[in-house]
């Protein structure tokens, strides 16, 4: 769970305002109750995850040279 705190506090960095309203809506993408979830692959939760929720996040996290930490950022 911490590494997907982490995650979540390096997003949070980022200022510009459709960035912002992308990440609010895809935020939960990886829990079950994301809008890009498959309700069939519930085994994504964001405490196993390794990598972002979803590939919009993703996207908007290279865009700003955020980097998902790894397991050993948590340390």
């Amino acid at each position: 769970a911490k590494q997907w705190v982490e995650a979540i506090r390096r997003l949070n960095t980022i200022s510009d305002s459709l960035a912002r309203t992308l990440i609010d809506l895809h935020r939960d993408c990886g829990s079950g109750d994301g809008v890009c979830d498959d309700t069939e692959d519930l085994d994504d939760r964001p405490a196993r995850r390794a990598e972002w929720g979803c590939e919009t996040i993703g996207t908007i996290a290279q865009h700003f040279a955020i980097e998902y930490p790894s397991e050993m950022d948590e340390n």
